[in-house]
């Protein structure tokens, strides 16, 4: 479903003939410099071949958006080397990022966030289907908030990779 959903957004993006030139952020080059040096190879998380499809929580973006985040340089490592692989940004995820980013950095950066990620050609903005996301919800086993529901239930049913620093999400996606 994702792959032909994605397909249609990229006949979409060519005829509005949108020119991107790449797909990382526009904004990483100066983050990834400042911290490449601190980022050996073997503390970059380590991400399985088993999808190449990958489903992207709301703390790995505020992470990468934010220098003073704990995770900061760990999400600068995952996003590039998402960076030529497709990757699912479910709109709960993106509201989440922005309401974040706009309240504890501002405005601007929570805007280049969408720009960044409404503008790449390897990012993939599923359709909402509130009612199947309500009963996911209805039927979690776990104490968990509406949106970590979906973005986990999202992931499995796209087999896709589950990419977040949440570790309850993390449980509920293995299990």
């Amino acid at each position: 479903m994702i792959k032909k959903e994605l397909l249609e957004q990229k006949q979409v993006a060519k005829q509005k003939q949108v020119l991107v030139s790449s797909s990382m952020p526009k904004n990483i080059s100066s983050r990834q410099e400042r911290v490449s040096a601190e980022i050996s190879p073997e503390k970059s998380m380590q991400l399985s071949t088993g999808s190449n499809i990958f489903v992207i929580d709301s703390c790995v973006f505020v992470a990468f958006y934010y220098e003073g985040d704990s995770s900061h340089a760990k999400a600068l490592k995952i996003i590039e080397r998402l960076d030529s692989e497709v990757r699912i940004v479910h709109p709960y995820i993106i509201q989440e990022t922005a309401t974040v980013l706009a309240y504890k950095l501002g405005v601007d950066l929570a805007i280049d966030f969408l720009d960044d990620v409404t503008n790449s050609p390897r990012i993939f903005i599923p359709f909402v289907d509130v009612y199947d996301d309500v009963s996911n919800f209805k039927r979690a086993s776990k104490k968990m908030s509406f949106s970590d529901v979906t973005l986990v239930m999202l992931a499995k049913r796209e087999h896709a990779q589950l990419v977040t620093f949440d570790k309850q999400m993390l449980s509920l996606f293995n299990s």
